[in-house]
C-alpha cells in the first residue's frame, strides 16, 4: 500500500452505480442505479465506450454477471432485467410479484433471486421459476452465491449464512458471523467461501465440509463492500 499513490479521477459516470463486472473479453460493464448500462475498455489510460443498455423507469438494487451464458442480471423494485454480453441487449425480463434484494447464477446457469418482502430466494430458469426455493430470512437477503452443483448459499440481516440444496432445502445453518454480510464469494478455486461484512469481519468456510476455517476482521475498521480473487491468488477488498 505505501508505494500506491491517488492517480485522480479517471472517468465519471452521470449516477450512483450499484456495481461494475468483466465480461469474458475483459470489458467492464457499470450498472447505475437508474437503469443505465454502460460498457467500455480502457485504451491508452482512457476510457472507450463499446455499447449501453438503459432500462428506462427503473430502480436498480443489484446485479450479478455469468459469463458461461454471457448474461447479466439485473435486480430492480420489480423484477429482473437480463442483458446478453455477448448480444449487448437486453434479452428477457422477470417478473415477480416482490422488488429484489440480491441475485446470483448457479453452476446450472439458473438465476437465484432474493425477494424483498417473503425474505427468500426463488431459482428461475430464463423466465420460469423452477419451483426451488429456499427458507425465508427473518429480514433482508443481503447476499446470494450460487454454487457450482447447483446449490445456492443465502444470508440475511438474521446473521444467517444458510447452506441450501439446488432444490431450495436447508442443507445447514452457519453462525459465526457478527453483522450483516454484505459478500459471499468463493476463493482458492471453489474450494472456499468467504463471506464478508458490514463491521469489517470476514470469516472462511469450507466448502467441502462447511467448517470455519478462518475468522479476522480488518485491521482499519470498516465495511466491506466488494471481494475480488487477484490472478496471483490473493483477495482484495473494496472497503468505505
Amino acid at each position: 500500500a505505501a508505494d500506491l499513490a491517488n492517480a485522480g479521477t479517471k472517468s465519471t459516470f452521470d449516477d450512483s452505480t450499484v456495481g461494475w463486472y468483466e465480461t469474458l473479453d475483459g470489458t467492464i460493464v457499470v450498472v447505475s442505479d437508474t437503469g443505465n448500462v454502460t460498457a467500455f475498455k480502457w485504451i491508452d489510460g482512457a476510457r472507450v465506450d463499446q455499447w449501453n443498455v438503459a432500462l428506462v423507469n427503473t430502480n436498480v438494487t443489484c446485479a450479478a454477471i455469468d459469463n458461461v451464458q454471457q448474461r447479466l442480471a439485473v435486480g430492480t423494485d420489480s423484477g429482473v432485467e437480463v442483458i446478453s454480453t455477448g448480444l449487448q441487449d437486453l434479452v428477457y425480463s422477470v417478473s415477480v410479484e416482490e422488488g429484489v434484494d440480491s441475485l446470483d447464477w448457479d453452476g446450472d446457469g439458473d438465476l437465484w433471486v432474493g425477494l424483498s418482502t417473503s425474505n427468500k430466494a426463488e431459482e428461475y430458469q430464463d423466465t420460469t421459476a423452477t419451483g426451488s426455493i429456499t427458507q425465508s430470512h427473518q429480514f433482508e437477503v443481503s447476499a446470494i452465491l450460487g454454487l457450482p452443483d447447483g446449490s445456492v448459499v443465502t444470508t440475511g440481516r438474521d446473521l444467517i449464512i444458510s447452506v441450501n440444496h439446488p432444490n431450495g432445502t436447508q442443507d445447514r445453518s452457519l453462525m459465526n458471523i457478527t453483522s450483516t454480510v454484505t459478500n459471499l464469494a468463493l476463493i482458492e478455486g471453489g474450494s472456499k467461501m468467504i463471506a464478508t461484512s458490514e463491521d469489517g469481519q470476514f470469516i472462511t468456510y469450507s466448502t467441502e465440509s462447511w467448517e470455519l476455517v478462518d475468522d479476522e476482521y480488518l485491521s482499519t475498521p470498516g465495511r466491506i463492500h466488494s471481494v475480488i480473487t487477484l490472478t496471483n491468488g490473493n483477495i482484495a477488498m473494496g472497503t468505505h
